[in-house]
């Protein structure tokens, strides 16, 4: 429950130094910090190319009942032909969160783009509810999609997808054999990141070579 504040070496290994004041010494690291990789100082003062974007999600809760009924309901993912500020979305189906109620969640690509510049930018961000009208948009592109849906309450939450200079994920390393790096999931992490997790792993392990469209581009 630290924040990671930066990544060291001792010369016999790695010091991950955090904002408790704590000191953890490792052979090997693997930063998998998203849109904050290039916070503080985890790369060893060096800096990914990405572009964190700043997306809107919206939740659209609905009882036992409404649940049910959606029960067949599909993950997808499509165009919104008739919204030119939302360009696509994806949609899940009803799912229990951690507070016990059922959620529709959707998000989505929304014109103009907004860009996280700094740590500050992403604070902010996530302090925040998202973007109320990129969550208006959202909403009616589901009941485009769902006409009789039946919701109970709807809230937005904020979002940050980073997009990497080539448009595949950075599974790259930093410090060769011991800081790694896999960060940018480029809109499709979510659907993908136990693929890419293991690609990760296996990097970090030695057990595959760094895939040859996946190098780190750096500032």
């Amino acid at each position: 429950r630290e924040t990671a504040l930066s990544v060291s070496d001792s010369g016999d290994g790695l010091i991950v130094e955090t904002d408790l004041s704590n000191r953890y010494t490792a052979d090997k690291v693997l930063v998998a910090a998203g849109g904050f990789a290039n916070c503080h100082t985890l790369l060893m003062e060096r800096q990914l190319a990405y572009t964190a974007k700043l997306r809107t999600i919206l939740l659209a809760e609905v009882d036992a009942s409404e649940a049910e009924r959606l029960q067949a309901m599909p993950t997808l993912i499509c165009p919104v032909l008739e919204d030119p500020k939302l360009l696509s979305i994806y949609v899940l189906p009803p799912i229990r969160y951690p507070d016990g109620k059922l959620y529709i969640k959707l998000g989505g690509n929304n014109e103009p783009e907004y860009h996280a510049h700094s740590l500050a930018d992403l604070q902010e961000w996530f302090r925040s509810e998202g973007n109320m009208d990129d969550g208006d948009h959202l909403r009616a592109a589901l009941h485009a999609l769902i006409p009789s849906l039946a919701a109970r309450s709807y809230s937005t939450r904020p979002c940050v997808v980073t997009y990497t200079a080539h448009g595949y994920p950075y599974l790259d390393e930093v410090i060769p054999q011991r800081l790694f790096v896999a960060a940018g999931g480029c809109g499709s992490a979510a659907k993908s990141s136990d693929a890419i997790g293991q690609d990760a792993a296996q990097l970090l392990t030695g057990q595959q070579a760094p895939p040859t469209h996946c190098p780190a581009h750096w500032v």
